[in-house]
C-alpha cells in the first residue's frame, strides 16, 4: 500500500469537495490530524464512513458524506464535507501494490477558509 498526502485541510475550511478518478483501485482517505483517526475511506469505520460510504454523518459538528469504495473499472470516489471543518484534516490518496500501472487524479475544492489562517 502506498499513501500520499494530497492536501492538509485547516480548521475553518468551508464546503470541502473531494473527487477521485482512476483506472484502477485507488482510495480516498481522510484522517484527523490531531488524533490520527481515519474518518473517511477504505478501512475507516470509526464514524461510519468506511468502505460502504456514508450520508450526512456528524463529525465534531461537520457533516460528511462519501460515495464509498470502488475497486474495479473506472473508479470514482466522492466525499463532501458540508459547513466549516472543526478539526485539521489530511486528505490522502491510497494506491494498492497490485495496481502499479493504474493512473488517476484527485480534485479538491472548497469555498473558503474562515478564519483565514496566518501565513
Amino acid at each position: 500500500v502506498t499513501a500520499v498526502i494530497v492536501q492538509n485541510v485547516p480548521v475553518g475550511t468551508k464546503d470541502l469537495m473531494i473527487d477521485l478518478h482512476a483506472d484502477g483501485d485507488f482510495d480516498t482517505r481522510i484522517v484527523d490530524i490531531l488524533t490520527g483517526e481515519c474518518i473517511v475511506g477504505h478501512s475507516c469505520d470509526g464514524i461510519g464512513c468506511g468502505r460502504l460510504g456514508c450520508r450526512n454523518v456528524d463529525f465534531h459538528g461537520t457533516i460528511i458524506s462519501c460515495s464509498g469504495d470502488m475497486r474495479f473499472g473506472h473508479v470514482r470516489e466522492t466525499t463532501s464535507i458540508t459547513g466549516r471543518t472543526t478539526r485539521p484534516l489530511a486528505i490522502k490518496a491510497i494506491g494498492w501494490l497490485h495496481q502499479r500501472l493504474a493512473a488517476g487524479f484527485i480534485n479538491v475544492s472548497f469555498t473558503g477558509i474562515d478564519p483565514c489562517p496566518d501565513t
